[in-house]
This record gives C-alpha cells, structure tokens and sequence, in this order.
C-alpha cells in the first residue's frame, strides 16, 4: 500500500470535524484554504458516517458534493497506524531491518477499507475522478 506518510503530509493537510462539514457557513473558509492549496483535506471513515447518517438526502448530496470536489486523502484510523508504528519498531528493534514509514493518509479509500475489511475489501469506493460514490451506492461500515 502506497501513498503519502504522516512526514509527507503533516504541514499540509487539514483533516475536519463533522461539526465543520454539518455548519454551511463554515465551508467559504474551508474553500479558499483548500482553493488556493493552503492545505489539502483529508477526511476519515467518521465522516461518511456521520454524512450518511443524516436523515436529509439533499443535506447528504450537499455535503458530499462539498467535500468531494477537493479531491481529499482518506486518513487510515489511529489503530490501524498504531499497528503499523509496532510492525515497524519489531523490523527495526528484532530484525534490524529499516521498516517503511506508517501510512496515514491515502488517495484511495479502498486502501483505509483494506484495514477493517482484509480479503473482502471493496475497490472502487471512490470514483476514477476522486469523486465519493459512496452514500449513494450504499456503502456502510
């Protein structure tokens, strides 16, 4: 699994709180950090979650054609990473092998699944374009 690690993207990356995406007024300040490349937005699995559980589906479209047209990284969950930083101190400390730095954020949401979903991992989750076709074709975690 490839993608940018936490040294690549830590100075660059803006990574939100669902009380962000759920507050409209806030999103003209997230546009023009993420317009003018300030920052790029990464989103977690939380997110869609709480996007997908919203009872309004035009509140849902909205949101997710929000976020979606930045392009965002996907953020691996804290375990996962955890997990990662343990492979990588026993390569290191046991083997004497330099390890690879953890991944933490990844273009593909594919990659974040492959953690919860090993073998039955979905492809695809997100669209060639970037684009989050996700609420609507019925993903869940």
């Amino acid at each position: 699994m490839s993608g940018p690690t936490a040294a690549a993207c830590a100075e660059q990356t803006l990574c939100i709180d669902h009380s962000v995406v759920a507050w409209e007024p806030s999103w003209p300040v997230i546009d023009e950090i993420l317009a003018t490349r300030k920052a790029r937005l990464a989103l977690s699995l939380w997110n869609l979650v709480e996007i997908g559980a919203a009872t309004d589906k035009s509140q849902r479209e909205r949101r997710l054609a929000f976020l979606e047209k930045f392009n965002p990284l996907w953020t691996v969950e804290r375990v996962d990473v955890l997990r990662q930083e343990v492979e990588g101190f026993l390569w290191k400390d046991v083997y004497g092998i330099e390890p690879r730095e953890p991944l933490v954020f990844t273009p593909h949401l594919s990659v974040v699944d492959s953690y919860h979903a090993g073998a039955d991992t979905r492809l695809g989750l997100t669209r060639g374009n970037g684009s989050l076709g996700l609420i609507s074709t019925g993903w869940s975690s």
